[in-house]
């Protein structure tokens, strides 16, 4: 991944090219503002959005995709609105670890940070909030946290929630220069 920071002051990073063995894909900054479909997470991701609480999510998820790859477990990450239930339409019940009362530690660290300026405390706080985390992808089945970052169960399966549709099919793009999906 080439990156480059586009102001002085700024702490993030924006996504250049991809290098994979012999191809160097450019990243095509228009892409994300051209699709209406991509999500806001995404576009932070990819440098693109302007919204500081969308680049604080993408910074804890990459932080999480990151840890979830050093263990070499794989796994996966299933983000949740908060305060909502209709997940559970695709979860198999029941859910072996469910966690209540909710964990919060990730969640309390990441709002505390929003407040106040980041400390050597904080910072390691929450890499070990995110190592955590992470280490319940290891078991077998998804980690199911709230998009305010509150884990609510781990090790769950996920099928299709009864009378819905399969799918048939599934568009993937790339924001990359002349990329089709």
């Amino acid at each position: 991944m080439l990156k480059h920071r586009p102001r002085l002051e700024s702490r993030k990073f924006v996504n250049l090219a991809v290098i994979e063995a012999d191809r160097v894909k450019i990243v095509d900054e228009t892409a994300a503002a051209a699709d209406s479909d991509c999500p806001t997470l995404l576009s932070s991701l990819l440098g693109f959005a302007t919204s500081e609480s969308a680049g604080e999510a993408a910074h804890v998820l990459v932080q999480l995709a990151v840890s979830m790859r050093r263990h070499h477990r794989g796994g996966a990450l299933l983000v949740v609105p908060a305060g909502h239930d209709r997940w559970r339409e695709s979860i198999v019940q029941p859910l072996a670890y469910a966690v209540e009362p909710t964990f919060t530690e990730l969640a309390d660290l990441v709002a505390a940070g929003a407040v106040a300026s980041p400390t050597h405390e904080w910072i390691e706080s929450i890499a070990r909030a995110v190592d955590a985390l992470a280490g319940l992808t290891a078991v077998d089945g998804a980690t199911i946290i709230t998009d305010r970052y509150e884990l609510l169960a781990f090790g769950a399966k996920i099928r299709r929630k009864p009378g819905g549709t399969p799918v048939d099919s599934v568009l993937a793009t790339e924001p990359i220069e002349g990329s089709h999906p």
